[in-house]
């Protein structure tokens, strides 16, 4: 079988996707049909160079999307192909899918067609007369493989074993009902360098830090169905002022990964995270239980009420603005979070000191891709990188070094134009 002559080959780069605030499936991924070329003839790199604006112009990709049983769902639309970083050899593809009928896991596959006209030509090189005996015999490599091989045709009916065919892994699709979004005011498929860098400009100013390489979060978005309520994240962090609430509600949200959240009040309760009541001299010398422990031991005598007394119901009535409860949820839930200056004199400090400060969103761009191995390589999309970059286009993508606030990401894939 064909696929024996380059299994130990790759052509294409890892499948980059995100869902977008339209519940979307985005794809972008790159190509290298002028390497499967040169491996499945055996012909000359000289050879191909020369015919090769030809080749590219005449072969095409169908992307498809599967059930992880390998059951055909539906096909996937490719919106544009174009060159990353002025590399004529790699084609790089954009394809988008609606997924909000979908829930589960999936898979995309690609396949490779050799179009008609492709074969034509090749067909008409190998009998020109004027050829070269050299040209003529690489044409006649190139016929061979395209009979033998029974690569498809556009418009023709070849199994899908006898083509060239690639896939990502499983992705889930169960998408959730809110997001947080760092390019929401500017984001399309393509940002112009000089929107990307004003934009950086701007929140610089508005949070009184200096972004470099790094984004914060700008909205917190919920969605019900395909209607949105946007909500700013502009706390300034060098004079301490701005909304607090948001911050809240959307570490709430992201702890409880559910649409509507319980406040901290009631979460810590469904935590077994309880405020007691007692007496100063008398708790240091009676034993602690264990629902009245903290993270790392930490109790409080601070409310007036026992509510160990009382039903569930009332307890969740009676609770107070304690700040102790506030502290106890996330020093319960947020592994990483310690003790700093920023929020120690003032807990309600503590949402926006994880999400803007704790959590770290780098924003790297694609800056080179292997030809052989089709392995990419990041780097950081600093002030400095962007200066030296030369004209032309660039993938992008932010990540989060904390899962908890990473999966609520829509549209952390652009594509940076110079």
């Amino acid at each position: 079988m064909l696929t024996e002559v380059y299994a130990k080959r790759k052509f294409y780069d890892n499948f980059h996707y995100y869902f977008d605030r339209n519940k979307f499936l985005n794809i972008y991924f790159s190509f290298n049909f002028v390497e499967l070329l040169k491996t499945l003839s055996s012909i000359p790199r000289e050879f191909v160079e020369k015919y090769k604006e030809f080749f590219i112009q005449n072969y095409s990709i169908d992307l498809f999307l599967y059930d992880l049983d390998n059951k055909f769902i539906k096909n996937i639309n490719i919106k544009e192909k174009f060159n990353l970083f002025e590399d004529v050899d790699l084609e790089t593809y954009n394809a988008v899918v609606d997924s909000s009928d979908l829930k589960g896991k999936y898979k995309i596959v690609g396949v490779l067609n050799f179009n008609q006209s492709f074969y034509d030509y090749v067909l008409i090189k190998s009998r020109e007369i004027t050829a070269s005996v050299e040209d003529k015999n690489y044409f006649n490599k190139l016929k061979i493989i395209l009979n033998e091989s029974k690569f498809s045709y556009t418009n023709s009916k070849a199994q899908i074993g006898s083509k060239y065919s690639f896939e990502s892994g499983e992705i889930d699709f169960n998408t959730a009902s809110f997001y947080a979004s760092n390019l929401y005011e500017i984001y399309k498929r393509k940002i112009k360098i000089e929107v990307y860098s004003n934009f950086i400009e701007k929140l610089s100013l508005e949070k009184g830090v200096e972004y470099d390489g790094n984004l914060p979060l700008t909205k917190y978005i919920t969605a019900k169905q395909k209607e949105y309520e946007e909500i700013n994240l502009n706390f300034n962090l060098v004079e301490k002022t701005g909304d607090r609430s948001s911050y809240q509600n959307l570490l709430m949200a992201v702890l409880q990964d559910v649409e509507s959240p319980f406040d901290y009040k009631e979460f810590s309760s469904l935590q077994n995270i309880y405020v007691v009541d007692g007496n100063k001299e008398r708790k240091k010398t009676q034993s602690i239980q264990a629902y009245e422990k903290l993270n790392d031991n930490l109790q409080s005598l601070v409310c007036d009420n026992n509510i160990f007394s009382q039903t569930r119901e009332s307890t969740l009535r009676t609770f107070k603005d304690s700040e102790i409860l506030l502290l106890a949820t996330y020093t319960n839930n947020i592994k990483d979070l310690e003790i700093d200056n920023f929020w120690r004199e003032d807990f309600t400090l503590i949402p926006v000191y994880i999400i803007d400060i704790m959590t770290n969103y780098n924003v790297y761009y694609l800056e080179s891709i292997n030809k052989n191995s089709m392995s990419d390589n990041w780097k950081l999309l600093t002030r400095e990188e962007i200066q030296n970059l030369k004209s032309g286009k660039y993938l992008c993508k932010i990540i989060s070094t904390q899962q908890y606030i990473n999966k609520f990401l829509i549209e952390n894939y652009f594509v940076l134009v110079k």
